[in-house]
């Protein structure tokens, strides 16, 4: 297994400690290792054509309570659809 280590300033090992506790993880390593498998799945979840993050209502109808925008990713994704909606245009 690989090994890392990651320095974090008082306020994320705050936030840390405070997931792991409320999570009932044992560890802040779980806690980071849980966060990079849901970012894994995210950035799969957005590589596919018109897919969006959100938050829905079931007790509403499923309606879409918030569109969720993930650091980092949004971004990435916009500029690499951008780019292909580019070069379709120029092919045509």
């Amino acid at each position: 297994m690989g090994r890392s280590t990651i320095e974090f300033n008082d306020a994320a090992d705050t936030q840390l400690g405070y997931l792991a506790k409320t999570l009932g993880v044992k560890s802040k390593a779980e806690v980071v290792r849980n966060a990079l498998s849901l970012y894994a799945y995210l950035v799969k979840l957005l590589e596919e054509p018109d897919r969006a993050l959100g938050i829905i209502a079931e007790d509403d109808n499923n309606r879409i309570e918030k569109v969720i925008v993930v650091p980092g990713l949004q971004s990435a994704f916009n500029t690499k659809r951008a780019a292909k909606r580019a070069a379709a245009a120029l092919a045509d």
